[in-house]
């Protein structure tokens, strides 16, 4: 019965740093292992273009090597497929047992509260639920203006709100429910980043199983536009491009430096 937490470290080495050490700060190292997971990003500095691309995963990977031995995480280096082909990439390395859960400690959410991981457990466990989502501070003033239902599971709120309502901040996913599954769905438009809810959702529905939001453990997603020290400009133009311009297709962010540092984008 192991919280099974991992970084898909798609960002700068800082910023998974970041969530790193709060991870280790915020929660026992006995409720939890957690995996560094490196993807190959192409970024030194935020704002500019490396010359050469490959060399600097390079140097990135040597960092999250550091990071892992500075925590104690383990390391674990795999292509870079897409958000959801990325969970599922992670979910067949660990092998989850149906009592286990998976949690993406993604680098740009930041959770807030002490013992998140625990209740993350706790709560996915005793209700049997397939999927469990902090609470994004953004959501707070959005759910109060919404019908949801309110619980009290192993001594924690939870919310239960409508499909489709909400975007998910930092999840955790039973390893029932992913072994019933075998791996995150993706739209084939939208193959590299996002709508992950909508994809799932039907599953959930399929094996009668259901989500909630921990409701008292906020998390604050971290991001360029919203003034966040060390975040990258150049990621956050990438996922607009992929996200605002889907019909355009959806580029891997190598090529969308590559086209940018050529003018051709």
């Amino acid at each position: 019965m192991t919280n099974h937490c991992f970084t898909l470290a798609y960002n700068l080495p800082s910023e998974v740093e970041k969530v790193t050490k709060l991870l280790y700060e915020l929660n026992p190292i006995t409720t939890f292992k957690h995996l560094i997971v490196d993807l190959g990003f192409p970024l030194e500095k935020g704002d500019r273009i490396p010359k050469d691309i490959e060399m600097a995963k390079l140097f990135n990977s040597s960092k999250l090597k550091d990071i892992a031995t500075k925590y104690g995480s383990d390391y674990a280096r795999m292509p870079n497929i897409g958000v959801s082909q990325n969970w599922t990439q992670v979910y067949e390395y660990l092998k989850p047992l149906d009592s286990d859960i998976l949690i993406g400690c993604d680098p740009d959410e930041h959770p807030k509260k002490k013992g998140w991981v625990r209740a993350m457990g706790q709560v996915i466990r005793e209700k049997n639920l397939a999927l469990c989502s902090l609470m994004m501070v953004d959501h707070v003033p959005l759910i109060a203006k919404m019908p949801h239902g309110e619980h009290n599971v192993a001594g924690h709120r939870i919310y239960y709100v409508a499909n489709s309502s909400l975007n998910w901040a930092l999840i955790g996913v039973s390893g029932k429910f992913l072994n019933l599954i075998k791996e995150i769905p993706y739209p084939l438009e939208a193959p590299i980043y996002g709508w992950i809810e909508a994809m799932l959702y039907p599953s959930m529905t399929y094996h009668g199983m259901n989500w909630c939001i921990l409701a008292d453990y906020m998390v604050e997603h971290t991001d360029y536009q919203h003034g966040h020290p060390g975040t990258s400009s150049l990621l956050r133009e990438w996922k607009n491009q992929i996200v605002y311009k889907v019909s355009e297709g959806q580029m891997l962010f190598d090529e969308f430096l590559v086209m940018k540092r050529e003018g051709t984008l």
